[in-house]
């Protein structure tokens, strides 16, 4: 028999684990920006993990203006190897990680984002993130998931 101890102490452990796990950077070549509105505010440290070899940066980007919560990928009218990533977040997350990796003959974009603990101002922020290639890829080709 398990004292209430031990089951603590195993719980206490998976608790540890999990949000450890949930902190890690994305895997692949590490890419890193913050974001934040054109004021200044709400700035969001957002690091991207490629997987591809196809990242040759990201910085901020012009956010579109119709964003909803799901992340989306559109493409950059002013360079033809780059892509342009939006989501609406909140006022209080922590920091954002996307992954860009493979996925048979197109591409996975995966955004996870970070909120703080505590009380916080229910305010919507979006975001815009600019993802920088080596080369053009159809835009077709990019299965984006995620919410802000």
């Amino acid at each position: 028999m398990t004292s209430p101890r031990a089951m603590r102490a195993f719980a206490t452990g998976l608790v540890l684990a999990i949000v450890v796990g949930a902190c890690l950077p994305p895997a692949g070549r590490l890419f890193r920006t913050t974001l934040s509105n054109p004021d200044g505010a709400y700035p969001l440290p957002v690091a991207l993990g490629d997987e591809t070899e196809l990242v040759t940066g990201i910085e901020p980007a012009l956010p579109d203006p119709r964003a909803s919560l799901e992340v989306t990928v559109q493409q950059d009218s002013a360079d033809p190897r780059a892509r342009i990533v939006t989501w609406v977040g909140g006022a209080c997350d922590d920091d954002a990680a996307l992954s860009f990796r493979p996925s048979g003959s197109e591409y996975e974009l995966h955004l996870e984002v970070h909120a703080g603990l505590g009380s916080c101002v229910a305010l919507g922020v979006v975001r815009g993130l600019r993802i920088k290639l080596s080369e053009s890829i159809p835009l077709g080709s990019i299965r984006a998931s995620g919410s802000g």
